[in-house]
Parts: C-alpha cells; structure tokens; sequence
C-alpha cells in the first residue's frame, strides 16, 4: 500500500493515512492532526473501526488506498481539490468520503458528504468588540479572483475590465507580483490592516496572522484561487468577527 502514517500521530493513530500532498503539506501536521483528535473524541471507541485516508490532488490522481484491503472500513478525506467535482467515481471503494469545495449537499449517492474547510491559524482568546484594536483586517495571497478588491482599493473606483485583465497577465510575473504586493492599504481605513501578498502563506506567520485576526472586528474574506470559500472564512468566524465575503454556496454549514 502506498500511504503514509500521519508523522505527528503514527505513535497515536494507526488507522489514519496521508497520500498525494503535493502542494499541501501544511496538511500533514497540525490540522490533520487535530481533525484526528476531535474524530477520536467524537466516536470514541467506534474510531479504531475505521480507516481514514488524507488525500489531496488537483490533477485527477486517484487515491492509492482504493486499493487497500483491510477489515476496517474506509473513510476518504478529500482535502484541496478546488474543482467542485463530485467523486462519484469513487464512492464505491470507501464506506464514506468527505470532500471540500463541493458546491451542494444533494448527490446521487448516499456516501459522499460535502466537508467543510475549517481554519488553519491557531485559535487564540475571544476579546469582545469594543476591546479590538483594528477595524479592518486582510492578509492574503493577491490572486486573479481578488483582483478587483486590490484595483478598487488602489484607485478608488471600480476600474474597467479591460484594465482588470491586464493586470491580470501582469501579476503573473512573480517580479511584478511581488512589487505590487509591497503596497499597503491600511491608510483607507482607520485602524486597519489590508495587505496582500505574493503567494499562499507567504505574509505573516500563522500565530501572528491568528492574534491580529482575533484582535479585528471585520475580516475580508474575498473568494480563494478558484471557490468562494478559503480558511479565512472559518478563522473569521470562529474568531466571532464580522465577515464581509462574496456568495458562499448553499450547503448546510453556510445555510444554517
């Protein structure tokens, strides 16, 4: 079998598996591991009756442990694949898969369930509103999605769209990308931190990053790369801030 025991929990867990993290390896420590630990507490002893494998792939790679025999039953967490696409063509080979970005609740199958990103910033003390030292809070990769929040803030009007493009192919060149992500954008409002970076965690540190979340009353939470969702919404609000954030899909955890 080609997987890979969790390398911060092979000692704890022996049923959980990692595979195919290429680009995602902020993956295997921290967050999987804690998703372990609320699993195990969760089911308690029915935990050792199952399987889990971690997969990751935005390139159509199917998961190695379709062909794992084993007399546990088998739990696919499908992580960071950003196309929306149901895997049906999966569903026969695992008792349960969960996967993020799905764009619904409803499939034709009874075994797949949409899975919500949850946060990667360590979770610090709640401070109420009036406590909070910043208004405005953004630290995020300038992407081709959020564009129009980095032109809008620059200029002040929504610039036309052929303008939009060019900057587009501009920002494609990581020189040019990283020159204009020096800019910052604190000044267009009071007590506010707006800065964009040149890449997926490449602004500040994660516990940094957490602590001036935490200590902001409202959060942007522009679309990620592709979906409309990213960690930003999930840190936002479980740090109780006012999220201002484009449509999100109609599934349960947004719904309700």
């Amino acid at each position: 079998m080609d997987t890979i025991c969790l390398k911060k929990a092979c000692d704890e867990f022996d049923n959980v598996f990692y595979q195919n993290l290429f680009g995602f390896s902020f993956l295997k420590n921290e967050y999987s591991y804690k998703l372990c630990q609320n699993l195990q507490s969760l089911m308690g002893e029915r935990f050792l009756e199952y399987n889990f494998y971690i997969f990751t792939s935005n390139w159509g790679r199917l998961p190695n442990s379709i062909h794992h025999e084993t007399n546990r039953k088998k739990i696919l967490l499908y992580l960071g694949d950003e196309s929306g696409e149901v895997p049906y063509h999966l569903s026969s080979y695992y008792h349960m898969i969960f996967k993020q970005y799905l764009p619904t609740d409803k499939f034709a199958v009874n075994n797949i369930f949409n899975f919500v990103l949850g946060s990667l910033a360590p979770e610090q003390p709640y401070k109420n509103m009036g406590e909070r030292k910043h208004s405005v809070f953004f630290s995020g990769a300038l992407t081709g999605t959020r564009l129009s929040l980095y032109l809008y803030l620059a200029f002040g009007v929504i610039v036309p769209d052929f303008i939009r493009r060019c900057f587009a192919q501009l920002i494609r060149f990581p020189l040019l990308l990283k020159l204009f992500t020096l800019r910052r954008f604190d000044s267009k409002i009071p007590n506010a931190y707006i800065r964009f970076t040149n890449g997926f965690s490449q602004g500040l540190p994660r516990e940094e990053y957490s602590k001036i979340l935490a200590d902001s009353k409202i959060v942007l939470c522009p679309r990620g790369a592709v979906q409309p969702e990213c960690f930003r919404h999930g840190e936002a609000m479980r740090a109780g801030c006012v999220m201002i954030s484009q449509r999100l899909p109609l599934i349960w955890f947004y719904r309700d």
